[in-house]
């Protein structure tokens, strides 16, 4: 059964998070704690979005930082209470040395496959536009400009298909619809506005995004995600053939709208 709001428990964590953080923050030796995502950048959906955390560490050390006394003061500030969301962690941690943030001057590129923070690269004008620092440093001052999104399409895409081999190799299936609607995200941007807000993805996607034959079909994951809400309506699942045959047509169209722009 439905439980009272998450956004309510957000907000309590943040602001007492903004309050308390600082004894925790210093055992974990960090350089900054921030809030992006959704929460940030504002369509934060209740019982559906999680919380994304991101822990620094300070310039110099190269090992990424555990943050474990941070998520022990979470876990203490919760009480046993749950925020539900589409993440069964509940919370979203990106834990990076400062070594890893991309400097100014500093090309940025993607992986060929695998894990990628797409934070710092593809999404990284978001990650700038919506943060809201917590405790220490504000991280935008040691970063460099955001690429465009164009500039970084094709290897997005190339990685999406590489990607689809290596999990269904691994078992991680799973991965492939959360890297199916990222790319949706990504399409959207290409024919249409430079923002990653859920609220008006569906109609974005619709109105710029060329028609293809599996277009509606990302119609469906747009809704899919907009109509989440746990514990009571979790998300539904098709084949994963689906997800790879509409990221592989998406991937088509974006391409060849490259190609001509070029």
């Amino acid at each position: 059964m439905r439980t009272s709001s998450t956004r309510a428990l957000t907000d309590e964590l943040v602001e007492r998070l903004r309050e308390r953080a600082a004894p925790a923050a210093e055992a974990d030796k960090l350089w900054s704690l921030c809030v992006c995502g959704s929460y940030a950048r504002g369509d934060f959906m209740d019982h559906n979005s999680d919380l994304d955390l991101v822990l620094i560490g300070r310039p110099g050390a190269h090992d990424c930082p555990s943050g474990s006394s941070v998520r022990d003061l979470i876990a203490h500030m919760m009480g046993g209470r749950r925020l539900y969301s589409h993440n069964p962690h509940q919370f979203d941690w990106v834990t990076l040395p400062w070594n890893a943030l991309p400097k100014p001057g500093e090309t940025i590129s993607l992986p060929e496959s695998g894990p990628s923070i797409r934070l710092l690269n593809i999404f990284l004008f978001d990650f700038i536009a919506h943060l809201e620092v917590l405790w220490g440093e504000d991280p935008r001052e040691a970063l460099a400009e955001p690429p465009e999104v164009r500039d970084l399409a094709p290897a997005w895409f190339r990685r999406a298909r590489n990607n689809h081999q290596l999990h269904l190799a691994q078992h991680t299936e799973f991965r492939i619809p959360m890297g199916a609607f990222n790319s949706i995200q990504v399409a959207q941007i290409i024919f249409g506005k430079r923002t990653l807000d859920k609220r008006e993805l569906l109609h974005l996607y619709q109105t710029y995004v060329p028609d293809f034959s599996r277009k509606d079909f990302g119609c469906w994951m747009i809704q899919n995600k907009l109509d989440q809400c746990y514990p009571d309506h979790p998300a539904e699942v098709a084949p994963w053939a689906h997800y790879i045959e509409f990221e592989n047509q998406l991937a088509d169209i974006v391409g060849t709208d490259l190609s001509i722009s070029h």
